[in-house]
C-alpha cells in the first residue's frame, strides 16, 4: 500500500468516526478510493460511505460497484458486490432513485433489483421472482428470495417453494465449519414472513 494511501484512508477513518451532517461534497475526494488496488481499502471506504445515508453517498457507491464488477477478476469480486449490495441498502429510501436507473445494467443490474427488494419496493417482484427461478448464482438466488419475503407480494409463494429444493449448498463458519443449504433456507424465511411455517424436514 503506497504511503499516500494509508495517509488518506487514516485521515478518512478518523473523521468518519464522526456523525456527519448537512455538507457531504468532501465524499467525493474519497471516491479513488474504491478504485485502490488493495481490496481491504475499497471494503473500508465502501462501509464508511454507506454510514451517510444520502443520495450522494449512494451515487458514489454505485459508481464503485460498477468498477468492482467491471475490473476485480479475483475471486473476491462476488463477495465485494455482496459487501456493495449490503451497503446500499443500509443507506436506504434516498438512494431509491438512483437504484432504479441502474436496474438493467449488465455489471449491476441484478444487486440493484435486490437491494430494491430489501428496501420494499413491489415494482422489482417479477424480476426477483425471474432471478430465483434462473439465475446461475447461488447466492444471487438466496439474496432474491430474502428480498421477496421482504417485499411481501404473495405471487411469490409458489416460486420461494419451489426453491426449498434448491441445490445450492454453501460453507458457512470459521471455526467450525458447516455446510448450509442457503437458497432453502432464504425461503423458507421468507414464507415464514407470509405465515407459511415449513417443516425441517422438507
Amino acid at each position: 500500500m503506497a504511503k499516500k494511501d494509508k495517509i488518506l484512508i487514516g485521515v478518512f477513518l478518523f473523521f468518519f468516526g464522526f456523525q456527519i451532517t448537512g455538507e457531504t461534497r468532501s465524499l467525493q475526494k474519497f471516491a479513488p478510493l474504491l478504485k485502490n488496488p488493495d481490496w481491504r481499502i475499497r471494503e473500508k471506504t465502501m462501509r464508511k460511505i454507506s454510514k451517510i445515508h444520502t443520495a450522494e453517498s449512494a451515487e458514489i457507491l454505485i459508481e464503485g460497484m460498477k468498477w468492482e464488477a467491471s475490473n476485480n477478476l479475483t475471486k473476491r469480486r462476488e463477495a465485494m458486490l455482496e459487501g456493495y449490495f449490503l451497503s446500499l441498502v443500509r443507506i436506504g429510501e434516498p438512494a431509491k432513485k438512483i437504484f432504479k436507473t441502474y436496474q438493467n445494467d449488465k455489471d449491476i443490474g441484478e444487486w440493484v433489483v435486490i437491494a430494491l427488494g430489501y428496501l420494499k419496493d413491489n415494482s422489482v417482484v417479477e424480476k426477483l421472482i425471474e432471478l430465483l427461478k434462473n439465475s446461475p448464482s447461488g447466492r444471487i438466488r438466496a439474496y432474491s428470495a430474502g428480498a421477496l419475503g421482504e417485499v411481501g407480494d404473495r405471487r411469490a409463494i409458489p416460486v420461494l417453494k419451489e426453491a426449498l429444493k434448491d441445490p445450492y449448498m454453501e460453507e458457512s463458519g470459521d471455526k467450525h465449519k458447516i455446510i448450509v443449504p442457503l437458497v432453502r433456507e432464504c425461503a423458507k424465511s421468507a414464507l415464514s414472513k407470509f405465515g407459511i411455517v415449513v417443516d425441517n424436514k422438507d
